[in-house]
């Protein structure tokens, strides 16, 4: 049917061409942005899933960044019990050096025990001043210390470091100016040096047991959400390349239409001039 005042051929066409380039502009934003969701009507599910993951993924990463400061708090409190070690070994020395008093003189044994008493000192200088940033390690108050190790409350370790001067390894009142003082501070000194290797060993083992197995098990988590993450919201460029140029085609093909159906109704104009 002809009308004058309804060209139905014309809004199709300006309906259609519409469409194509909704279809158009949305194909070249994702190109664009590099993002399949550019608003929460592109894809309200995807919305939600991704901003989960989201949280999800700076939560493991924070994670991730937390244990890699944690190990570096572990490993400095491991090195100044190392350097307590070799303090203790250089005293047990002296002790052993005391103990041979069939060779010794009152000034010399004077002399070891001097020494020992100065290697104590430093014991207690370290136990006293090693530190992660302001945070003490060895003077016994890091106890129950927190670390957060995953992406969700409560997903956390703690650690406490027993205190670590000449007086808690009960070292710090031998005397080896005499063969049965020696041979005492042989049996404090063993079991001072069993103390710090057990606590050494107990460091060694919430390194690699609890935070160097968890950063593991986190960055295999990290990976596997951003890899979902991805396929929820990232531009396929191969799809939406399609996309565009399809769309292109139709609008182009769409606005040859569009001319077409405004030019039908010149044929009423003809009828009407009896042509």
């Amino acid at each position: 049917m002809l009308s004058v005042n309804t060209n139905m051929n014309s809004l199709v066409a300006q309906n259609n061409l519409q469409s194509s380039q909704s279809r158009m502009n949305t194909a070249l934003q994702r190109l664009s942005t590099g993002l399949q969701i550019n608003s929460a009507a592109d894809n309200p599910a995807g919305l939600v899933t991704s901003s989960l993951e989201n949280a999800q993924i700076s939560g493991l990463q924070q994670s991730i960044q937390n244990i890699q400061t944690g190990n570096a708090l572990v490993q400095t409190a491991d090195s100044s019990l190392s350097n307590i070690n070799d303090l203790l070994v250089q005293v047990r020395n002296l002790a052993a050096n005391s103990a041979n008093t069939a060779t010794q003189s009152a000034a010399s044994l004077a002399a070891n025990q001097a020494n020992a008493t100065a290697l104590l000192s430093s014991i207690d200088n370290i136990a006293t001043t090693t530190k992660f940033g302001t945070v003490a390690l060895l003077d016994g108050t890091f106890t129950a210390g927190q670390f957060q190790t995953g992406a969700f409350s409560g997903q956390t370790a703690s650690l406490t470091i027993a205190k670590s001067d000449s007086t808690t390894l009960a070292v710090n009142a031998i005397d080896i100016t005499t063969a049965a003082g020696a041979t005492a501070a042989l049996t404090a000194i063993d079991a001072a040096i069993s103390t710090v290797a057990s606590a050494r060993g107990g460091l060694g083992a919430f390194m690699a047991g609890t935070l160097t197995a968890t950063q593991n098990n986190n960055q295999a988590q990290l990976t596997n959400l951003q890899q979902a993450k991805s396929i929820v919201t990232d531009t396929n460029y191969q799809t939406e390349i399609a996309n565009y140029t399809s769309e292109n085609i139709r609008q182009q093909a769409a606005s040859t239409v569009l001319g077409m159906a405004n030019q039908s109704n010149q044929s009423i104009l003809s009828l009407l001039r009896g042509q």
